[in-house]
């Protein structure tokens, strides 16, 4: 019965690149007998192409290779070097080349001329000086610059006044970065009022502000007491802006100029 069972008639469909077919046999004879049709349909199939005009083959040129893209400090050394040479110049690389050292031996020497990756040559140094000399006058553009504005004085009451005062930082950096403020090697800029504390109502004496971000300000404001034209003087310091003081006249403003 298993014999039977493996060589029993039946229907299978046979998949293939030109389509499919039915075939009923024995199993051991369906392979051949499909295999045989298939190559005949093919050569059919051969024949009727070849009367149809071929597609003439375009041949590409291949790619040329592009520079190599150099990123190590020391490939870019040797890229410089080997333009100067190039140009006629002298080079800053020489070629490695054995050597016979009287007390190491046989060794290699070569590379790098001492000075080259440190000392400026002389056709370059006006263009390297106008291109630093430029982006230190731009970077000089951008730090921090603090101005005082006008101060303000108004009577509270009989012999009572509040002063207001304030700098705004129109650099386009902060007056200190935020790793300065981490470390707090220098003190803050400030505000301080030269008067007693007896004299001061309200306020702190002395504002303090670690960085005045671009754009931005520290102001200080004081009550105190004091009879009209009497001077109060009003110190901005800062470690990077320097020193400016204020002159205030109760009853009236002058600005003092100090030290940039």
């Amino acid at each position: 019965s298993d014999l039977l069972m493996r060589n029993h008639i039946r229907a299978d469909i046979l998949q293939g690149e030109y389509g499919s077919f039915r075939t009923l046999m024995p199993r051991d004879q369906q392979l051949p007998r499909a295999y045989a049709e298939w190559i005949k349909r093919c050569e059919k199939e051969d024949a009727a192409k070849e009367g149809e005009p071929k597609p003439e083959k375009v041949e590409v040129p291949p790619e040329k290779p592009g520079p190599k893209k150099i990123d190590s400090e020391e490939g870019k050394w040797m890229s410089y070097s080997d333009g100067l040479a190039s140009a006629g110049k002298s080079a800053g690389f020489v070629d490695w080349k054995a050597f016979k050292h009287p007390q190491l031996g046989d060794v290699e020497i070569g590379g790098f001329l001492p000075g080259f990756r440190v000392d400026v040559p002389e056709s370059e140094v006006a263009r390297l000086a106008g291109e630093q000399a430029k982006f230190v006058a731009d970077l000089l553009e951008k730090t921090a610059r603090l101005v005082v504005r006008p101060a303000t004085v108004e009577q509270l009451g009989s012999g009572v006044w509040r002063v207001n005062v304030e700098a705004v930082n129109e650099g386009k950096l902060p007056t200190r970065t935020a790793m300065g403020v981490k470390v707090r090697r220098l003190p803050p800029t400030r505000w301080t009022i030269g008067l007693d504390r007896a004299r001061v109502l309200a306020g702190d004496r002395v504002v303090r502000m670690d960085a005045v971000a671009a754009g931005g300000e520290i102001r200080g404001s004081w009550t105190i007491t004091g009879s009209a034209g009497d001077k109060v003087s009003i110190t901005l310091e800062s470690p990077e802006c320097g020193t400016q003081v204020v002159e205030v006249v109760l009853g009236a403003v002058e600005k003092k100029e100090g030290r940039p």
